[in-house]
């Protein structure tokens, strides 16, 4: 159950305080009740979803008729206006069915798992990956134990619609788990959690992105869910985690690690900070000044006349090199977060038993395409991620050139649990290494920046060494507001001639971009008939988190949370006009 409290509004004045009454009946009987206070001061912490009580749920008998009902207590003098509104109301309903499955020990046949998803790692700052200082001397050697996948892509450029592929497998248009109005996960997703406790396996995780969290349904089918509506490091979880680990070390287990170390505000310890050079200018915005620099960049700071950011206008250039240095010594310090992680479970006897997945959700953009921090592209820098897997029955010392999915891991760490998704379309086994696909990789964002224009949808398709941006709702550059302009915008690059992505061959190869849009949009047509009908938008709380975080700037709010389309030319969402 849940109220928006940055809202209610009353004809767009927003209601100071509010009281709104909820209950739930069985038949005519109230099985729960709750009457609810709001204010326009209620700390941000509170804004989120509550369970019911009691905590159990509510059993239910073949023929009940469950009735759920709200009402507004305070003020009692209230009348909706036309466009007035106070969102409130309860969540999806789940009906469950229990199961009890006694819980395994841990065997190299059956090992324990645990995934690390190092948030916002691009894959060219690991040293194991070709970055010419040591960074990552403990991920090296993972991989020098393991298998390491030199060409590792995320699904997404941003945490929500990556994160999600990662736990089902599927694409980010088939969960459906897309943007600020789409942002819970679907109940009736099968969830990599839950097939693991099918098998007897003890299940927990620990996020410190505040977009992973228990209110967006992202714990489904685990047992314990460590989360908060606030970004934490991994240095204030590892506490939990290590109690965590005493309590359920005996028993074969999957553990869940989403640590934010390189993403801003960036905090490097002491060993990552020797390894800069020289010192911060002494103007430089401080530990989130990657993220300060961000919105002046989305806010038409520093546009040419034809609306291209020149990022020297914005950012002095020892400013530009110390944000990198600071993205740099953020990534050696995740590096000594996961030594942490592995000399926890080496301490507490069970890491022989353990197969170990480090990868990330998306990579970070510096300034290569004149924007920083994530989501707004689909570039190399943002979508090529590392992936190492090490652990028993795994081989070692392998480096593998093919190119594979982040969302190939949940079908992976599946089928090491004994267990497999039931209709996953394209299921990939990443440790089947002579069976690795040839298949094209596809890439997403609602949150894209296209000629001058924010949130706009771009989609991606990578073959062999071409990779095809398309942005079906944009138009050529400069011509947003020309009614004739044609309606739908491409990029094709070739990785091989032109890693950077500079030079954009669409004008010189149309027949190859035509062919590859349509298989483009045949995937997705495929892809979305696969999408739950379920779905829940972001609270106004979120939203603001969203801007806090980067993902939408102070200006960049459509009610529907979509990019603008052709038939609103005039629209202007990145504060320009």
């Amino acid at each position: 159950f849940g109220i928006d409290q940055m809202y209610p509004r009353s004809g767009g004045r927003r209601l100071t305080k509010s009281k709104i009454g909820a209950e739930i009946s069985v038949g005519d009987k109230v099985v729960w009740s709750q009457e609810i206070q709001v204010t326009s001061d209620d700390p941000p912490a509170s804004k989120v979803w509550r369970p019911i009580e009691p905590e159990n749920g509510i059993r239910l008998a073949p023929g009940d008729v469950l009735t759920l009902r709200t009402w507004l207590i305070e003020p009692s003098n209230f009348t909706p206006k036309k466009k007035g509104r106070i969102p409130v109301g309860f969540s999806g309903l789940t009906l469950e069915r229990s199961q009890v499955v006694p819980h395994g020990r841990p065997s190299p046949e059956e090992p324990n798992v645990v995934l690390i998803v190092m948030d916002t790692l691009r894959a060219d700052r690991l040293s194991c990956y070709g970055w010419p200082t040591a960074t990552t001397p403990t991920l090296d050697a993972l991989a020098a134990r393991g298998v390491l996948y030199e060409r590792a892509y995320s699904v997404s450029s941003w945490t929500w619609p990556s994160t999600a592929s990662i736990l089902t497998g599927l694409y980010p248009e088939s969960h459906g788990v897309i943007n600020d109005d789409a942002c819970y996960l679907a109940p009736s997703l099968e969830t990599l959690p839950e097939l693991l406790n099918s098998r007897g396996y003890v299940s927990a995780a620990f996020s410190g992105n505040p977009l992973i969290t228990e209110e967006k349904n992202f714990g489904q089918g685990l047992e314990t869910f460590d989360s908060k509506i606030a970004f934490r490091k991994t240095s204030d979880l590892l506490p939990a985690m290590e109690k965590w680990l005493e309590n359920n070390g005996l028993y074969r287990f999957f553990l869940y690690l989403h640590l934010v170390d390189p993403h801003a505000p960036h905090e490097p310890n002491q060993r990552s900070l020797s390894m800069l050079e020289g010192d911060a200018p002494t103007d430089y915005p401080g530990p989130n000044g990657i993220a300060e620099y961000h919105h002046k960049l989305h806010q038409a700071r520093g546009r040419n006349p034809t609306r291209v950011v020149e990022v020297d206008e914005v950012i002095p250039a020892e400013h530009q090199e110390w944000m990198k240095q600071l993205y740099t010594a953020s990534v050696a310090t995740s590096d000594d977060y996961v030594a942490d992680v592995l000399d926890m479970l080496e301490r507490h006897g069970v890491l022989e038993n353990t197969v170990v997945i480090f990868t990330s959700d998306h990579g970070e953009e510096l300034l290569e395409h004149g924007f920083a921090t994530h989501g707004q592209g689909l570039w190399e820098s943002l979508m090529h991620i590392p992936l190492i897997i090490a652990g028993p029955g795994v081989r070692q010392g392998v480096r593998v050139e093919q190119r594979v999915s982040n969302r190939h891991i949940a079908p992976t760490v599946a089928k090491l649990g004994g267990a497999r998704f039931r209709d996953l379309e394209g299921a990939v086994d990443l440790l089947d290494l002579d069976a690795l696909p040839d298949e094209p990789l596809f890439f997403s964002t609602l949150h894209g920046w296209w000629n001058g224009r924010n949130l706009i949808p771009i989609y991606a398709m990578r073959v062999g060494d071409w990779v095809l941006h398309y942005a079906p709702t944009a138009k050529p550059q400069g011509r947003w507001k020309d009614p004739t302009a044609p309606v739908g915008d491409t990029r094709l690059f070739n990785l091989r001639n032109d890693p950077a992505e500079k030079n954009d061959l669409s004008a010189s190869e149309p027949e190859r971009v035509e062919r590859m849009r349509q298989a483009l949009l045949a995937h997705l047509k495929r892809a979305e008939a696969q999408r739950p009908s379920f779905r829940m938008a972001a609270g106004s709380s979120t939203l603001n988190m969203l801007k806090e975080i980067g993902y939408i700037g102070e200006d960049e709010e459509p009610e529907s949370g979509v990019a603008p389309t052709e038939n609103d030319p005039d629209e202007e969402l990145d504060g320009q006009d």
